[in-house]
């Protein structure tokens, strides 16, 4: 796969591997005493961006402004020989500076066990700085094993790197640093970070070619594609092909052509999406094949990609799919470079085409029980229209339960509602959702070691409207509990907080009217549901604030 970095930023860059090897005290982290702690520093140095994109000209078309934030924290990985579970994965620390150096805080996390007189290779495996905000700010390039040069010009030393702790030494390791720029979110060696929402997903291509005359030839292709509707969005992948796979190939077997599918990780779509709106734009480029098909069109074809599409070839267990069967070429009903569309050629859909949807709803015409969704509706897996998305067809729902997304909804002798409620915002405040929404928000599994992050926006607002941020979690005795902090210059005046689990039972809820000022370091809301025991992910959580701003 080809990387793309013709906007990437040189942001920082230090002193390599400098080591103090003073022999401060050690302290044994067990019960070994022939095993001694070494405490790991990392540090990073921001220097003169344009000064450095001067030198290395050649490989800036463009010098994006560096974050002005300070940073406050750093994500990094590690690993060793022996390593504990605890300092496994994603390691969270607090950055601390001094005339103008950066360097990690001192944590239990980075002791590292050394034999008396002997040393222990360490893999610094990733390395992700942010600022107070939760904004990431500057990146550690992965260099991938295949192309261990790809950042020359950028970096000296990429990740993942090696270094050596020796027993008695106290190493401060310097880690060289880019910017981050979210438009090339993708361009820094890790998956998809910052590309929301962050949850990834399996989708694999299997695609046949067909002539004039109808016969179909398994198929040889590159693709790109794009976080996006079009090709103005994040380029998650550059002319990737099967010669890009280390698992997979084509050719000749027993005097057959054959080819494997192509099989590529996406993330999900944006949440205020609709499940049939594109957001994912597929570009096939046909290559040529000789011996199977031969010389042809090499017009490339786009595709775009609903959630609808992506989740529709998942199977039940979320995370293994089926494959996209895609047909391109001459035949009637494939897709080709003109912009047919997979119409057999013509400028019109062809609604007795099974495999084609004329609608653009996201169901092909011979699944599609609703023919004529209009564009952009959400929909059922069968094409009809979905307004709240609970997998019922509004036709199809209990009055006065179109807008609502619990399937149970008119349900007679139903799940327990909340029967709380808030007042109406005072004169300078305004309402604010959990992520936007005046309604449920699924909690699932953190994918690392802490909760992921949630935030506090009105409704219908994006990210630059976040007036705070939300970590809901499940207690050592699962059940649920929920922080919430609020920006400087906003105060909570109201809130409910409402939490049901996966089953759709009973809705338990909490509220506050006319808050108090929290103090000190206090939370502006902390809510423990702990009468609520034996909760699991998934569950679900809605909130609503009444927040002032002082401003």
């Amino acid at each position: 796969m080809k990387f793309i970095y013709n906007y990437l930023a040189f942001a920082a860059i230090v002193a390599m591997l400098f080591t103090s090897c003073s022999k401060d005290e050690n302290t044994t982290i067990s019960n070994d005493p022939s095993v001694q702690s070494v405490d790991l520093t990392f540090g990073a140095l921001l220097n003169d961006l344009s000064r450095k994109a001067e030198v290395n000209k050649e490989h800036f078309d463009n010098v994006p402004d560096c974050s002005d934030a300070e940073p406050a924290y750093v994500e990094l990985e590690i690993s060793y020989a022996g390593q504990s579970a605890e300092s496994m994965g994603v390691i969270t620390i607090d950055i601390l500076s001094e005339g103008g150096d950066y360097f990690t805080d001192y944590s239990e996390k980075l002791k590292i066990p050394v034999p008396d007189g002997d040393e222990v290779d360490v893999t610094l495996k990733s390395f992700i700085v942010f600022d107070a905000e939760g904004n990431r700010i500057w990146i550690a390039p992965i260099a991938p094993d295949d192309n261990p040069d790809l950042y020359d010009g950028y970096v000296q030393d990429p990740l993942e790197f090696v270094f050596s702790v020796q027993d008695g030494t106290k190493p401060y390791i310097d880690v060289e640093v880019l910017c981050y720029d979210r438009r090339m979110a993708n361009e820094y060696g890790y998956v998809f970070f910052d590309v929301v929402p962050e949850v990834i997903y399996p989708y694999c291509l299997f695609i046949n070619y067909c002539d004039e005359d109808g016969r179909h030839f398994v198929a040889n292709y590159s693709v790109d594609l794009y976080f996006g509707p079009d090709d103005t969005g994040i380029q998650l992948y550059d002319g990737i092909s099967l010669d890009d796979v280390d698992d997979a190939d084509y050719g000749i077997v027993a005097g057959n052509y054959y080819s494997d599918p192509l099989c590529l990780i996406v993330p999900g779509k944006p949440d205020a999406l609709a499940a049939n709106a594109p957001y994912l734009f597929l570009v096939i480029y046909p290559n040529d094949w000789d011996g199977n098909y031969g010389d042809i069109d090499n017009s490339p074809i786009e595709v775009q990609l609903s959630w609808n599409d992506v989740n529709g070839l998942l199977n039940a267990d979320g995370t293994t799919n089926e494959y996209d069967h895609i047909l391109i070429g001459e035949c009637e009903g494939a897709l080709s470079g003109d912009g047919s569309g997979g119409n057999g050629g013509g400028t019109e859909c062809d609604p007795t085409n099974p495999l084609a949807d004329c609608d653009d709803d996201g169901v092909d015409n011979g699944d599609d029980l609703c023919p004529d969704t209009p564009e952009n509706t959400p929909v059922t897996s069968e094409g009809c229209a979905d307004a709240d998305e609970d997998g019922i067809a509004d036709k199809d729902e209990k009055p006065g339960c179109i807008n609502d997304p619990d399937a149970n909804c008119g349900e007679t002798n139903g799940p327990v509602a909340c029967d709380l409620t808030i007042p109406a915002p005072d004169s300078g405040c305004s309402e604010y959702f959990l992520e936007g929404l005046d309604g449920f928000v699924q909690i699932t599994q953190p994918a690392g070691e802490f909760p992921d992050p949630y935030f506090i926006v009105p409704e219908g607002g994006g990210d630059d409207d976040r007036i705070g941020s939300v970590t809901i979690q499940l207690s050592d005795d699962l059940y649920p509990v929920v922080t919430v902090i609020l920006n400087e210059g906003f105060s909570a005046d109201d809130y409910i907080i409402e939490v049901k689990d996966e089953s759709g039972s009973d809705v338990t809820c909490e509220n506050g009217i006319s808050l108090p000022t929290p103090g000190g370091d206090e939370p502006d809301i902390f809510e423990e549901f702990s009468n609520l025991g034996n909760y699991d992910y998934s569950f679900f959580v809605r909130i609503q604030i009444n927040a002032c701003s002082a401003n």
